[in-house]
């Protein structure tokens, strides 16, 4: 149907907005004390996992070791059966296998045994967010309450010692610090994991005291200055529309901090939330796709981080299920895992009173233009960086899989998938109900 000008004024109102590719600046360590760097009494601890959700995969084993003054006083390591498959792909990562964790601990057991070792002590992780999110999960199945212990997260010290280095996961902040202690035919056990760590802190304690953090209060106040630490930094995406015409001046504001203030070399553009977050009053902020902040939340973190993580939205956005398809593909979830996500999401949505919009992420018109995103997707971009749908088993031809489906949808193909999803979710609980125990 062909529309006047006057008709398409009446009909339609274009809202002008932008994806932002939004960070948070890294957190060194929470619940602080006073207490000195050099003097602390510390657990250094590793878990190993089933997975990355702390909602979804359980805990298979705790490596730790008790410093005090900067000796190991104690060793702890023990395997925790809670009750879940190991998957083949974690198996094979850890070396960890069903068989081995039969007679591990139970949960509850596991629990009070880390509470234990772990008394009077600043832990130490390397991901805290992730350890301590694992633990804290564990806790509340058993009915205990949520960890209090203050802690440091040594990956979030790396980018600040290491601002420029592009990984930073244990062994390549082991090797930045010129520390022979990370062997990757070793890794991923919880006890060599932990032993390393201990190694890698100890390192830094004296790096953290020459530049004045003294404390492990001080570390609350620690910033990086040297902008390369941007380039690496992980961002999530953030939809931003503009109420007005001082929203729009916000954007352009937004838009320019994005391109100067936080760019580097061959890096993309990237803007603090808390720089949105001074915009958001002539702004209506949306949660973007599944490299949002709620998206992951709900993937692999707990419902009250989820809650949490919404917040700060104006509305959550949920999407076609083919929008999620390189997440099946790259088998980060499978059907019935996204399924729960999306469910989980709208649920909460609901819970917290955020209006929930069905949104498509288009990247191109027509379905038939995919080919010119495939293009996109597998070509190098400047610096020779791969696209993030462009993973490396893919490029060396290890796996083949379509990418997304992003055309534009009409509104009633979005009313019609989501009525087909309606019915996955309810033939999905059907199933549910139909299964014994």
């Amino acid at each position: 149907m062909n529309y006047t000008h006057s008709e398409i004024q009446d009909k339609f109102k274009v809202l002008y907005g932008v994806e932002l590719y939004a960070f948070r600046n890294p957190r060194y360590g929470w619940n602080y004390v006073d207490t000195p760097l050099s003097k602390g009494k510390y657990c250094v601890f590793d878990f190993e996992t089933t997975g990355l959700s702390s909602k979804y995969d359980r805990i298979t084993e705790f490596g730790a070791v008790l410093v005090v003054d900067g000796m190991v006083r104690d060793r702890k390591d023990f395997f925790v059966n809670a009750g879940m498959h190991i998957p083949e792909l974690i198996q094979k990562k850890t070396h960890i296998t069903d068989e081995m964790i039969k007679d591990g601990l139970t949960e509850k057991e596991a629990a009070l045994e880390i509470e234990k070792f772990a008394e009077g002590c600043i832990l130490v992780s390397h991901n805290a967010s992730f350890d301590v999110g694992f633990l804290n999960a564990m806790r509340l199945r058993v009915g205990l309450p949520k960890d209090t212990h203050p802690v440091i997260d040594t990956l979030a010290l790396s980018h600040y010692l290491f601002p420029a280095a592009a990984r930073h996961n244990l062994g390549s902040l082991s090797r930045n610090l010129k520390l022979d202690v990370y062997d990757e035919d070793k890794a991923h056990r919880a006890d060599f994991d932990a032993e390393a760590l201990n190694s890698v802190w100890q390192a830094i304690i004296p790096i953290l005291e020459k530049n004045g953090c003294n404390t492990h209060k001080d570390l609350k106040d620690l910033v990086c200055t040297d902008k390369k630490m941007y380039k690496h930094i992980k961002a999530e995406h953030v939809i931003a529309i503009a109420k007005n015409q001082e929203g729009i001046k916000a954007l352009y504001r937004l838009v320019s901090h994005s391109e100067t203030k936080y760019m580097t070399l061959n890096s993309v553009p990237k803007i603090t939330y808390d720089e949105i977050e001074k915009e958001r009053e002539n702004l209506i902020l949306g949660s973007a796709c599944f490299n949002g902040h709620v998206f992951q939340n709900a993937m692999l973190k707990s419902d009250e981080e989820l809650e949490e993580a919404m917040e700060f939205f104006d509305y959550i956005e949920v999407q076609p299920r083919e929008n999620y398809s390189w997440l099946i593909n790259d088998r980060q979830l499978d059907n019935d895992r996204l399924m729960d996500i999306l469910h989980n999401i709208v649920n909460t949505a609901d819970k917290i009173g955020k209006p929930v919009c069905a949104t498509g992420d288009c990247h191109y018109l027509n379905p038939e233009d995919k080919i010119s995103r495939d293009v996109f997707v597998c070509a190098k971009a400047i610096g020779g960086v791969n696209h993030p749908l462009w993973t490396r088993p893919r490029e060396n031809g290890t796996v083949q899989y379509e990418n997304p489906d992003q055309h534009f949808r009409t509104t009633k193909e979005m009313l019609d998938e989501r009525r087909r999803e309606g019915k996955r979710d309810r033939h999905h609980k059907h199933e549910q109900d139909r299964r014994p125990g």
